[in-house]
Formats: C-alpha cells, structure tokens, sequence
C-alpha cells in the first residue's frame, strides 16, 4: 500500500496544476465525445494498437527504473492530494463539461 505523507505548503502549486490540468482534460474528453458522436468508437478501435504499445513501454519503463534505482533508496512519499490531483481534476472536468453537454449553456 502507498504510503503518503502530510500535506504541506509546498505541495499546493503542485496540487493546484494537478487539479487544474485534470479538469481541462476531463472536459475536453466528454467535449470531444460529444462533438465526434459515434466517430469516437472507431478512432478508438484504431487507436487500440497504439494504446497497447503505450501500455507495454510503461511496464518495459517502470521495470527499468525499480531495476536502476535497486541500490538507492527510495523516493520521499508525497501527500495524498498531490498524487491524485489529476484523477480528481479529471473527474471534476468531466462531470462540468457532462453537465454543459446535457444542460446546455446557461442562458
């Protein structure tokens, strides 16, 4: 289980980005659902072999670094906002740009 430490006043310009950079990405992903419609599937079943080698470079990386880093010790843990930030941004953009699509724009 991931460890994290408190949050400090150091961690909230991260946050912040974080924060900020998921919403803009939440909302353009529903954006960009809504205005390609059922395009989206197919750009998605073509993309599939791109997402596959993105998803084994990953692996192939993440294996590389525990392997190079074996003798140092490790990283400091960072605090629980700061690591989430984006997923919770995301989910925030998200949930915005829903509600624009299936409200529409306040009049």
């Amino acid at each position: 289980m991931t460890e994290f430490r408190p949050f400090q006043p150091a961690d909230t310009p991260w946050a912040l980005f974080g924060l900020l950079f998921g919403a803009f990405y939440g909302a353009m992903f529903v954006l960009l659902i809504d205005f390609w419609g059922a395009g989206l599937i197919l750009l998605t079943i073509l993309a599939i072999p791109f997402i596959a080698v993105q998803v084994v470079l990953n692996i192939a990386l993440d294996r590389f670094s525990k392997w190079r880093r074996a003798e140092t010790p490790a990283p400091l843990p960072t605090a629980w906002l700061r690591h989430h930030s984006i997923s919770i941004g995301a989910v925030i953009g998200a949930v915005a740009a829903l509600a624009l699509v299936l409200i529409g724009p306040a009049a």
